[in-house]
């Protein structure tokens, strides 16, 4: 169990040792199905209870609840994409004077405040968007950070000069900060933990939707002469944001946030109905409610606004942390231990693609080898398939599973700020290394990657097949690397009256 301290471990050790002696016949238990598994207590209350059916009613409606926050991603993509795509429009760049029509798109300083000035909005917001996440509950960040969204997209979709522009853009980062903080965290605190997994990578994999959805918008208004050719694009943001804004307090709010408000009553009966199919005592729901009552601080620092220091100020804080920063800063391929192989595989094969693209695009360089330029735009594909393979779906999931409940609102506010500094870095300093040292610039990358290997494989912890309160006994471990991969055999025993786990 997670809420426990180094010293309780023996004890609880103990308990699950005794939990799992039986007097059953050992040739009724040799015939058993044998499984390894994470947690004892998890394993047994999904195997004792009734099962979630993905196509059940009540999870039906669970999912209609996560799409809503699903916007949260979506509007970030599309976001974080339509500026690159109108900048590639002639009648935006006319209307506004920029410089860049020979260059295929809009350069020069006048674009670099542009788009840069996102990322400053985005690194502001940061400030707040935390605070305001555990004043007015994960609903009220998503409602406040789409409101923000709403208005910077109107001021950029009616500019008049580039000073509309610098403005829009600035408060559309501002308002996408508080979103990517609370959406995420409403998505892995909402899940049932046995698909929380799968329900917070797909939000990540949203990002791209909205990308997408930029990518089509703009090829179709690109044909319009006129104004109308960038401003309807700039306008659709406003759509996913709205979608947010009007259902963020129709939602069901977080019952960990309602537990840490007081509001025990709203949080047990919103657990038991999506966790358990509306059965207060499903042993899953019994579990979770016990962890969070043990886990879940009344007094503690995401009731100040100013105080961030339950991130750093104990050795299990600082290793939490470092996970969320380590997804912030990395843009490797993350899968995790529970598939070793796959963990290197694609960080390698990600490197070769990097290579490749860069020697390939210089021999193609002035037509002099199509072939070669044909390549790079193959490898440079297939390296986009892996990174959206494997770290995609982990950038909202991960940080948000490593934190704990009183920290994870201030902690994916601090990874959000990580995010924007690696991307602002990136904006500016990316295009300047690639025009004075060409393809040699993909030999940084390769060398990043390596060292995220090393560090991923060496430092990263796994957080599959438990509850978010159960990683505490990980982080509190002396090496969480190795008790995050600790697995125990038991075997399933069929009785009268249900199931038993039974240790082998």
């Amino acid at each position: 169990m997670s809420a426990h301290s180094p010293a309780d471990k023996s004890s609880q050790q103990d308990h699950d040792d005794e939990k799992l002696r039986s007097p059953i016949p050992p040739e009724v238990v040799q015939n058993a199905k044998v499984i390894q598994v994470e947690n004892i207590d998890y394993a047994l209350a999904l195997s004792t209870g009734p099962q979630l059916k993905a196509t059940s009613a009540r999870s039906l409606q669970l999912f209609a609840i996560l799409l809503i926050a699903f916007m949260g991603s979506l509007s970030n993509g599309f976001d974080g994409s339509v500026m690159s795509a109108v900048n590639g429009m002639d009648q935006y760049l006319d209307y506004f004077s920029i410089d860049g029509k020979d260059a295929g798109g809009g350069v020069g300083t006048t674009t670099a405040l542009i788009f840069g000035i996102y990322s400053i909005g985005s690194i502001a917001g940061v400030l707040i968007a935390g605070p305001v996440t555990d004043k007015f509950g994960r609903r009220g960040g998503m409602a406040l950070g789409s409101a923000i969204i709403i208005a910077g997209a109107i001021v950029v979709t009616v500019a008049k000069d580039v000073s509309y522009l610098l403005g829009g853009r600035f408060f559309l980062g501002f308002g996408v900060a508080i979103t990517t903080t609370a959406a995420p965290a409403y998505v892995v605190e909402m899940s049932p933990p046995q698909w929380r997994g799968r329900l917070t990578g797909l939000y990540n994999t949203f990002y791209y939707s909205g990308s997408i959805l930029c990518t089509g918008i703009t090829i179709a208004t690109g044909r319009i002469n006129g104004a109308a050719s960038w401003r309807i694009p700039l306008a659709i943001q406003i759509a996913p944001a709205t979608v947010l804004a009007l259902f963020a307090f129709i939602l069901p709010e977080s019952p960990r946030w309602l537990l840490a408000v007081g509001r025990k009553a709203e949080a047990l009966e919103i657990l038991a109905k999506y966790h358990g199919n509306g059965d207060h005592n499903a042993p899953l729901v019994q579990l979770e409610w016990k962890e969070y009552e043990q886990g879940v601080k009344l007094d503690a620092s995401d009731k100040r606004w100013w105080d961030y220091s339950e991130l750093f100020n104990t050795r299990n804080a600082r290793y939490r942390t470092f996970m969320m920063l380590l997804m912030g800063f990395f843009g490797a391929s993350f899968l995790g231990h529970w598939i070793a192989i796959p963990l290197i595989l694609p960080c390698y094969s990600s490197n070769g693609l990097e290579m490749v693209s860069g020697c390939t695009a210089k021999w193609g360089k002035s037509g002099a080898n199509p072939a070669g330029a044909n390549a790079a735009i193959a490898f440079i594909f297939l390296f986009g398939f892996v990174y959206s393979l494997t770290y995609t779906p982990l950038q909202a999931l991960y940080p948000a599973e490593c934190l704990d409940y009183n920290t994870r609102a201030k902690g994916m506010a601090l990874y959000a700020f990580a995010v924007s500094c690696a991307s602002f870095v990136n904006t500016y300093a990316g295009p300047i290394a690639l025009g004075r040292i060409t393809w040699r610039y993909y030999i940084v990358y390769i060398a990043w990657d390596l060292f995220e290997c090393a560090v991923i494989w060496f430092c990263a912890v796994e957080t599959k097949g438990r509850t978010l309160e159960e990683l505490n006994e990980i982080f509190e471990d002396p090496n969480p690397v190795k008790a995050s991969t600790r697995k125990h055999k038991v075997a399933i025993v069929e009785k009268g009256d249900g199931k038993e786990l039974i240790t082998v």
